[in-house]
């Protein structure tokens, strides 16, 4: 009852059980109580892997039976516990119950696409014995070309996986095994070690397995798929799904996702543009595959991106450094006052995009706070930078509206999401005049600032 009284209800449930857990190692004298029972847990998944591995070989799609499979783990890992007793687990009824229901919320068309684009996954473990099903979902992925990256707990907690159980189940041959450098349940990222949070920015994806680390990650602006099972009415109640009933759902905290599905008040107006400019500049030169536009190119995506702003805007955000060209000809074109920048890198030292942001600008929550603002951006290519600013800005209470010069929708991570509005359409590397009319002795007329 002592460990109660370091109990927040601003924490999660996830970090409150962990503070509960620890006080019970400490009186049992133990600090892996439910080592026994991990073991079977991991003895008994690995006698049903091969029937795993045959569901897949029969299906008609792989990735979608891996993901069920997948889910399927966290779905019968507590009632495995009162099955130990010698009788067999029917892992085929209740695999089969996921096969013929399907998911509550299905955003596999969303991973399957990200997953085409990811060359690196981390793939977040949850519980001893699951682990053998997200073995097969794992060996899936590596199967199409990524390295996967698989994470668990550093120390015993509950019947969490450690890097013990992952190598008793050969996870080790299928993924490069790390730990999280945290002990507690889910993923509390400022509990994580320094290495595990390097590991996590350095993720193009990554694929979270169970309700605590959902708990943990929920508001996290990464590019996180979550798969798991909704054991309480409130994690079913957040998700919108019913107790009991099973999930894959790309992180909202990331996609930015509001009752109009992802889509903006100028998308109407960008549909109706779409013959007139479906891709970019016809005559715009191109060199070694990379379009090379003119400062006459830049003024006639201007001319098709200014009508669609509505307006009043109470402020405009420009994202540096390459909104800063757009966003000052949009400012004076429709005389926003109220300018305000955003700078955003996703850093490393190997040169790598990583997921997880660094604001090295940001303005204060006040200045957001009730108020419409422009966001300018020179191209949406994954949508990273600008979606990560669009969160923030929401979180602070403000209304965020993206304009980009370029949309690049078959590179974006936001296959549901576009930007409210933008001048063209384009596959292409773009290499705008400010890009390259920066040689010393040589100032660049910019139209409309002259």
């Amino acid at each position: 009852m002592e460990a109660m009284r370091d109990f927040s209800l601003d924490s999660t449930p996830a970090h409150n059980s962990t503070l509960a857990l620890w006080a019970a190692h400490q009186a049992l004298g133990n600090d892996d109580p439910f080592a026994a029972q991990k073991w079977q847990y991991n003895e008994l998944a690995l006698r049903m892997y091969p029937r795993l591995k045959a569901l897949l070989a029969k299906a008609k799609d792989r990735l979608e039976a891996a993901v069920k499979v997948a889910v399927a783990g966290n779905v019968i890992d507590l009632g495995i516990l009162g099955r130990l007793s010698g009788h067999d687990v029917d892992i085929e009824g209740t695999i089969a119950k996921v096969f013929a229901e399907g998911l509550a919320i299905n955003d596999l068309p969303a991973l399957r696409a990200a997953l085409r684009r990811a060359q690196r996954v981390l793939y977040l473990g949850d519980n001893a014995g699951e682990i053998v099903f997200d073995k097969v979902l794992v060996e899936e992925i590596a199967a199409a070309g990524a390295e996967v990256v698989f994470a668990v707990k550093s120390r015993p907690i509950l019947n969490d996986a450690t890097e013990e159980d992952a190598r008793a189940v050969g996870m080790d041959q299928a993924a490069r095994v790390i730990s999280t450098g945290s002990g507690e349940i889910g993923v509390p990222l400022a509990a994580c070690s320094e290495a595990f949070r390097g590991e996590f920015a350095a993720a193009d994806l990554i694929i979270s397995k169970g309700q605590g680390n959902l708990e943990s990650l929920d508001d996290v602006p990464a590019p996180i798929f979550f798969v798991l099972k909704a054991k309480c009415e409130v994690t079913a109640a957040a998700l919108g799904v019913t107790m009991g009933e099973m999930v894959l759902v790309q992180s909202r905290a990331w996609v930015g996702k509001k009752g109009n599905g992802g889509r903006g008040k100028g998308h109407e107006r960008n549909e109706k543009m779409k013959e007139k400019m479906e891709t970019e500049p016809m005559d715009a030169k191109k060199e070694d595959g990379k379009r090379i536009l003119t400062w006459a190119d830049v003024d006639a995506l201007m001319e098709h991106l200014l009508p669609q702003l509505g307006g009043p805007y109470d402020a405009m955000m420009i994202i540096t450094r390459g909104g800063l060209v757009p966003g000052g000809l949009i400012c004076q074109a429709l005389d926003i006052r109220h300018i305000l920048t955003a700078s955003v890198q996703f850093y490393s030292g190997i040169k790598r995009t990583l997921a997880w942001p660094i604001f090295l600008q940001f303005p204060s929550d006040s200045l957001l706070l009730d108020k419409r603002i422009l966001v300018v951006d020179d191209i949406w290519d994954s949508g990273r930078t600008i979606m990560t600013v669009k969160g923030r800005i929401e979180a602070a209470g403000g209304s965020p509206e993206l304009a980009v010069l370029h949309y690049k929708p078959t590179q974006s991570l936001f296959p549901d999401t576009a930007p409210d509005y933008y001048a063209a359409h384009t596959d292409t590397w773009v290499v705008y005049p400010w890009e390259r009319d920066h040689h010393l002795g040589r100032v660049p007329v910019i139209p409309g600032l002259a």
